[in-house]
């Protein structure tokens, strides 16, 4: 009875690994376009189905056994799916390809336009940001010239261009506070280049903001090396009790009965270049009578217990 109803499971084994066979291939051949997935099926099947298998052989001498086809099988799935894989990143390759084409190409579109653009209409681009500039509209006119000056070479733009961007910084400097710092650097920098009746103005003042955004990086750096040490000291409790690992480690090993630690509580305190680890605990001694203790322990900032006291 055992021998025919492991012989009925594996047969039903087969003609379900089958059918997934069958499943997985028609799905291949779906999403790739391709033949070859049917291809691979047919091995399978002679594999799988048990009329197949009598009929390849009847005696079953050379076809491994139901174990070692769905083994085989189970290859020959796997060699299907890289090739459903294969063909999947092919497909998103392209796809990926033709949307880097299709945006390079509206990009030149767009560049061509502005290029017809300028040559048509120059002496009333100019014109507009001329006008912009006298109206003191330093931004627009900057930004008027800037749409413009990516597809030009013309000086008279390039001009008008340095004319609106320097007077758009002096605008800045009217709330010269409210500027940020690597902004502010810059407009000196610009200004004593393009000013140099007002270089040692703006060199004092580039000092100073040189000074304050060095005074901003060290913060930045303190910051997070700050935040680097609690998070390292904070990593070496458990985040399960709040216990120290290493000082629970060192406090089983001194105990004489390491199974009856029982952790209460712990709490530590951050010094110049270690930690004092304060923890209270539940344990049998020598008579087995379960005692509290506080241990005390100082541990190294990356947790190696250097001190262990209180026992």
């Amino acid at each position: 009875m055992s021998n025919a109803k492991t012989h009925i499971l594996w047969v039903v084994a087969l003609y379900a690994a089958a059918a997934l066979a069958v499943l997985i291939s028609v799905s291949g051949v779906l999403s790739t376009g391709g033949w070859l997935p049917l291809l691979v099926l047919a091995p399978m099947l002679g594999l799988l189905l048990p009329p197949l298998r009598n009929k390849v052989d009847p005696r079953e001498r050379y076809l491994p056994g139901p174990k070692w086809s769905l083994g085989v099988a189970f290859v020959l799935a796997m060699f299907q799916a890289g090739l459903f894989g294969q063909h999947a990143s092919g497909v998103e390759a392209e796809k990926e390809a033709i949307r880097l084409q299709e945006a390079a190409e509206r990009a030149a579109s767009a560049k061509r336009r502005l290029t017809d653009e300028y040559a048509s209409d120059k002496a009333q681009i100019l014109g507009q940001v001329e006008s912009l500039l006298t109206s003191n509209q330093p931004r627009e006119a900057a930004a008027l010239a800037t749409k413009y000056i990516g597809v030009s070479k013309d000086p008279d733009l390039a001009r008008l261009k340095s004319r609106a961007d320097m007077a758009v910084m002096r605008l800045e400097l009217d709330n010269e506070a409210a500027v940020p710092l690597a902004r502010r650097a810059q407009i000196y920098k610009t200004l004593m280049q393009e000013e140099p009746g007002s270089f040692a103005r703006y060199q004092g003042k580039l000092k100073e903001v040189t000074a304050a955004l060095e005074a901003e990086r060290q913060a930045a750096a303190r910051a997070a090396e700050q935040a680097a040490l609690e998070a390292s000291i904070k990593g070496q409790f458990s985040g399960w009790d709040g216990s120290h690992r290493n000082v629970e480690a060192a406090l089983k090993a001194r105990m004489k009965n390491p199974k009856s630690y029982e952790h209460v509580e712990t709490g530590y305190t951050v010094g110049a270049g270690s930690i004092t680890v304060v923890t209270t605990y539940r344990g049998t001694n020598g008579f087995g009578a379960v005692v509290t203790n506080q241990a005390i322990a100082t541990v190294d900032m990356a947790g190696n217990v250097l001190t262990l006291s209180g026992l």
